[in-house]
């Protein structure tokens, strides 16, 4: 098959998390099984030898999430013409809101269409609690919603990630759920989950008295670090550590600087991270909102149990008492609660099962597979 994906902020081979990640994944398994893969993007250098290619976008303020997925629609419209000229394309994978001229690609070039719907907007926007106080994040997504539904004209299949995730495409975007498969993120599984020797590249070291919690992400207010950071402040703290991996503002941690709570900053080497995740003893996510969490299912790769936010998305990853804690959005006392909780229970037979539960779900052999299924059966059906 030669596939072709429509996405504006894919930064290339290196760089990004979540939708980065998933799409160099799928594609890498996509040329291993033999099929060619082009990418069109805003955020890539043109290589027709790597089969990346550039189409424009302008993000204006105030409202720079619709205007750069808007005038991306249009540029990689053109760009996308170009390359089927050329290589006579299978089959159009677009993701979120940059298919909303499928429609016309549909009638024009003939060619199916599978969008992959990662978060239904208008369900983001109803499960915000306080629309006051997250105005900015309201107002950010609410002009997309007309992008996102026009996204959904005449697709052939409508890739989600989880079945609440279906459920609200049906309600939201009056979507027959016959045309939706949920297929969730693929993980690759590590060999070693054992944790390491000071001796490697890892910068937390510790001693064997140590519980150390860890967070992996955007270190931001929507990810709920100010609770996470309030929550272990309200800990029985001897021999507790906090460990925060992502991009922190000097702020922040002149804010939160204590001796038992390590910002790490953005670490980008896989074997680096990979080492954070060996040893450390429990993943908390205490997020505001969530597709399905990248680091939830690193972290559940590596043998971790995982407390976070009891939200759409994340039931599906944690089972609640057996690999983890799910817990009420913004409830510091019930994430300190659980955080304590955690380490007076079996909390490395949680691991365990969260990581059969990754090797028994998520791995990409499987999503890549489930996904090859779909996009074959709209190619056969043409």
């Amino acid at each position: 098959m030669k596939i072709c994906i429509l996405y504006p902020s894919f930064l290339g081979e290196t760089g990004g998390a979540g939708v980065n990640s998933y799409l160099r994944n799928l594609r890498r398994h996509l040329e291993v099984r033999g099929h060619e893969v082009y990418i069109i993007s805003a955020r890539v250098k043109e290589n027709e030898e790597k089969r990346f290619y550039y189409a424009p976008s302008l993000y204006i303020w105030p409202l720079r999430a619709f205007t750069g997925n808007l005038i991306f629609t249009f540029s990689s419209f053109f760009k996308l013409i170009k390359i089927n000229r050329k290589e006579k394309l299978d089959l159009i994978y677009t993701i979120g809101t940059s298919g909303a001229l499928g429609f016309i690609i549909k009638k024009l070039l003939k060619k199916p269409i599978v969008n992959h719907l990662i978060y239904p907007w208008q369900f983001k926007l109803h499960n915000i609690q306080n629309k006051i106080a997250d105005l900015k994040q309201y107002l950010w997504f609410l002009p997309l919603i007309p992008l996102e539904k026009m996204s959904l004209v005449g697709v052939d299949k409508i890739i989600t990630l989880t079945e609440d995730h279906k459920k609200a495409i049906v309600k939201y975007d009056h979507v027959d759920s016959e045309k939706i498969v949920v297929i969730p993120n693929g993980i690759d599984i590590p060999e070693n989950t054992k944790a390491i020797s000071d001796a490697e590249p890892v910068p937390i070291h510790r001693n064997s008295e140590e519980f150390i919690y860890l967070f992996v992400g955007r270190v931001e207010k929507e990810k709920g670090i100010r609770e996470l950071i309030k929550a272990f402040n309200l800990l029985e703290c001897n021999g507790k550590k906090l460990v925060i991996v992502g991009w922190v503002s000097e702020k922040i941690k002149h804010l939160y600087r204590r001796n038992n709570i390590l910002f790490t900053g953005y670490i980008s080497d896989r074997a680096t991270l990979g080492s954070i995740y060996q040893n450390s003893d429990v993943f908390v996510l205490p997020t505001h909102w969530e597709g399905q969490s990248m680091a939830v299912l690193e972290a559940m790769s590596y043998g971790l149990p995982v407390i976070a936010s009891d939200i759409p998305g994340m039931s599906s990853l944690i089972e609640n008492e057996k690999n983890g804690f799910l817990v009420p959005p913004r409830d510091v006392e019930k994430l300190a609660e659980k955080m304590e909780l955690i380490t007076k229970v079996d909390y490395k037979k949680m691991g365990e099962y969260s990581r059969e539960k990754a090797e028994r779900e998520f791995s990409w052999d499987k999503v890549a597979d489930k996904t090859i299924n779909v996009f074959e059966e709209v190619i056969n059906k043409q």
